[in-house]
């Protein structure tokens, strides 16, 4: 809904970041280095917000960092829902941009959920938001389920909520599941 020029810029991004990921040290240092591309060479009023997560698979062990995004969530098998925060300013707008690393473990089990803020933002036919808490309410029910479960939950309660309300935004959802050995 953002137009060819916001298209462009996520793929320009999307690559920069895949690009950056190689050659960092970790998350906020590949977020720093896009920014600072972003920031010199691409002169633009538009913005990105992204999180970026480092998984290593064998361990669970995952570095994460964000720019301005919503904090990715993780779904425990042993049930409860855990917020990744991780402080960090939009992509492309501050020259002088920090961005914070932060570590957690994912479990057997445990499910990541990455979404964007059309999901929240959802609105009913009484223009009222899906909102944050639902969202954690939902996930909390679907906690240890496999993820393509975990998304299914999601997006037939955000369906239910909207009901015949047309779309307010664009929704996304990715849920990532670490499975047992």
């Amino acid at each position: 809904g953002k137009g060819i020029p916001a298209a462009l810029l996520m793929a320009d991004v999307r690559a920069l970041l895949h690009a950056a990921t190689d050659n960092a040290d970790g998350p906020a240092d590949a977020l720093r280095r896009v920014n600072t591309i972003l920031v010199r060479e691409r002169v633009t009023s538009l913005f990105v917000t992204a999180a970026l997560l480092v998984v290593d698979t064998t361990t669970g062990r995952v570095r994460y960092a964000s720019a301005g995004h919503e904090a990715p969530l993780v779904a425990r098998c042993a049930g409860g829902v855990e917020s990744l925060v991780a402080a960090g300013p939009i992509l492309g707008a501050f020259a002088d941009a920090v961005f914070e690393e932060r570590m957690a473990r994912l479990d057997p089990g445990d499910a990541v959920v990455l979404y964007t803020d059309g999901v929240t933002e959802a609105r009913d036919e009484g223009r009222g938001f899906f909102g944050e808490e639902r969202l954690l309410d939902c996930l909390a029910s679907a906690c240890g389920r496999p993820a393509e479960e975990i998304a299914r939950t999601l997006i037939d309660d955000i369906h239910s909520f909207r009901g015949d309300a047309e779309p307010f935004d664009d929704l996304t959802l990715l849920v990532v599941e670490r499975r047992p050995a």
